[in-house]
């Protein structure tokens, strides 16, 4: 009964400890509905943190030292998940954010090449390139299209839109043809691409080594299970076996965020 109630309890404080890490990561938008970046890696990390702290007091307390081990451990292999399929689901917005970019200011400079308007060229190239949507309503009334587009290119995955900023800005107090500028912002933009995405698919590797050597433990537990040892019962029912899966735990975890924390400061 006592191990039945551990692993229930197990369970429930994981999935707590998930959804607290799903809630940190959760942009703070404003009146309109636009995205305001912030420092989600350092909030997602005090989240775990705080997490696995209070359920490891509350598990100690409701079911005992020994007990609260599995419970913390438990929590802490969610959160580092969370983490880590949060963190890829916000680059690959960002990656296709600037992908879009890329193509925004493809289209926009192609209009302008053929000699339309800028006016006109922001408008058509906004029907078919939602990055450039709000700039051509700012436009339409008569405001900033410098500004709007530094506006939308705070938002991650569209910094983008801050170089063809100054490149619009530029052409309207010097008079510079806005059609090239804006080539070279397309130029620049794609290279820029080209560059990510063979960076991307150097660090795949390392990325899935990095997994691997994660999930090497569960490949030993069977093993030993094979060879007529009885692994799981000594970690599961034992106060050291269940120090074991905590230290376990946290130092897969800590090298699976430190192998991901690498690769994003180098695809950054």
């Amino acid at each position: 009964m006592r191990v039945t109630t551990t692993w229930v309890l197990a369970v429930v404080f994981a999935a707590v400890s998930g959804a607290l890490m799903m809630g940190g990561a959760r942009e703070r938008r404003l009146a309109d509905g636009r995205a305001v970046p912030r420092r989600r890696h350092r909030s997602r990390a005090w989240t775990i943190g705080q997490g696995v702290g209070l359920i490891g007091l509350v598990g100690a307390v409701v079911i005992g030292l020994s007990a609260s081990l599995l419970v913390v451990a438990a929590a802490a292999a969610s959160g580092v998940t969370a983490q880590v399929v949060l963190t890829r689901r916000d680059a690959r917005i960002a990656a296709n954010r600037s992908r879009d970019v890329a193509r925004a200011c493809r289209v926009l400079a192609a209009q302008l090449r053929i000699g339309q308007v800028p006016s006109v060229a922001l408008r058509s190239a906004a029907l078919d390139c939602p990055p450039l949507e709000r700039p051509a309503a700012t436009q339409a009334i008569g405001g900033d299209v410098a500004a709007a587009l530094r506006d939308v290119g705070r938002a991650p995955g569209y910094e983008g839109l801050r170089d063809l900023a100054m490149a619009w800005a530029l052409a309207e107090r010097s008079g510079a043809p806005i059609a090239s500028l804006a080539t070279r912002v397309s130029g620049s933009l794609r290279t820029l691409e080209a560059n990510r995405a063979a960076v991307s698919a150097e660090l795949a590797a390392s990325r899935a080594s990095g997994r691997i050597l994660a999930a090497l433990p569960a490949l030993g537990l069977a093993m030993g299970s094979v060879t007529g040892g009885d692994p799981l019962r000594f970690l599961l029912t034992s106060l050291p076996g269940r120090a074991c899966v905590l230290g376990g735990v946290l130092l897969a975890g800590c090298g699976v965020l430190w192998t991901e924390h690498l690769a994003d400061k180098a695809a950054r």
